[in-house]
């Protein structure tokens, strides 16, 4: 899903939804019917790309523009609406998007999850990529929204905040005269040690004094195909022998289910991962990592926050239902672990929808 910072400019509300608060089941019938005008006025315009004039550039700015609104308002009325109106209107935009979702990049993968959840590494590849793929217009037309939405934004912004957090503990154990030992969590397309490996590189470095600057890389993941992704890329680039693949399911991990174990880790975190785990399985999967750092060592784990402007979008649109928390869900969360919820640090990516904890284990 480039490490660019953005946020997309803020939009402008229709007067009436200013001036006057609607009555709930009115706001409810007039989101319907944005819905399926919307999803008219699409169908044209995939219709009129397939003619030698195409789609002018002002209509799809304009349906751009209703688009975004429309999962605003979504957004502001899902607080009064109940959650029998939510699921007519998600039933109702699922009907209605699904073939052009159906057809754009990040939708394919999102609704078809071939590799049993939305957000694999293939999907945030694409993210990362920041170009909008699609079989047709309309596919384009929505891999172009999704891709602008904050939810992309903090996938894209928090590739350089864990770089950041890599670099600080390479160069603690660097202090120590000791390479720095790491694993990531649900690794994926682990880009972020790319970018850090590249950095190296960009300060001159080569072979043996490179990858003694390389934090020594435990990548944790159950999907294979991310795992050999990681592996093909670390051979072409020379970093291999800092990377060590983990084929492991973190959940058994943590219930204790395998012996997969990690010791003396100077860093471990996870930038999408625990948004897919309930509570009492994060709190067993806190205990796992707290035993697998050395005395001093951190975790960094992001999570969705529940402020997440594009929730709606990505439950409706892509399928793809994550667990919002925010700073009071982590503090009770980590309380319930090893950690406790003492000297916890709270920080986001620049779009504020990426929330991060980190936690130290005692000396």
């Amino acid at each position: 899903m480039t490490a660019c910072i953005a946020v997309a400019a803020p939009l402008t509300t229709r007067p009436n939804l200013v001036a006057v608060a609607e009555p709930v089941v009115d706001r409810a019938e007039t989101i319907r019917a944005d819905i399926e005008a919307l999803a008219r006025d699409l169908a044209g315009a995939e219709r009129r790309a397939r003619t030698p004039a195409g789609v002018p550039a002002a209509v799809e700015d304009e349906l751009a523009r209703r688009f975004r609104l429309l999962f605003r308002e979504i957004e502001e009325a899902s607080a009064d609406l109940g959650d029998a109106a939510i699921a007519g209107l998600s039933e109702l935009l699922g009907e209605r998007f699904y073939p052009w979702v159906a057809a754009s990049g990040l939708g394919e993968r999102a609704l078809h999850k071939p590799a049993g959840y939305a957000g694999d590494y293939q999907t945030i590849r694409m993210v990362y990529a920041d170009v909008p793929l699609g079989s047709c217009w309309a596919g384009r037309f929505i891999d172009a929204r999704v891709l602008e939405s904050p939810a992309a934004w903090a996938v894209k912004n928090r590739r350089a905040l864990l770089v950041a957090e890599i670099e600080a503990a390479a160069a603690a154990a660097a202090e120590e005269g000791r390479q720095a030992r790491i694993t990531s969590l649900g690794s994926g397309p682990a880009e972020e040690l790319f970018d850090v490996w590249q950095r190296i590189a960009a300060d001159g470095l080569r072979g043996a004094e490179a990858l003694a600057r390389m934090p020594i890389c435990t990548l944790a993941d159950m999907d294979f195909g991310a795992l050999d992704h990681v592996c093909k890329r670390a051979a072409a680039e020379g970093c291999a022998a800092a990377l060590r693949p983990l084929p492991a399911n973190l959940a058994r991990a943590a219930l204790g289910r395998s012996d997969v174990a990690l010791a003396d880790q100077d860093l471990i975190y996870s930038a999408g991962l625990i948004d897919y785990f309930k509570d009492n399985l994060l709190v067993r999967l806190l205990d796992w990592i707290h035993a697998g750092l050395r005395p001093g060592g951190r975790v960094v784990l992001g999570n969705f926050h529940t402020d997440n402007p594009s929730r709606r979008m990505m439950e409706t649109v892509l399928e793809w239902e994550l667990i919002h928390r925010d700073e009071e869900d982590m503090r009770r969360i980590f309380a319930r672990s090893r950690f406790g919820c003492e000297g916890l640090h709270f920080f986001f990516d620049p779009s504020g929808v990426n929330l991060f904890v980190e936690a130290t284990r005692r000396v």
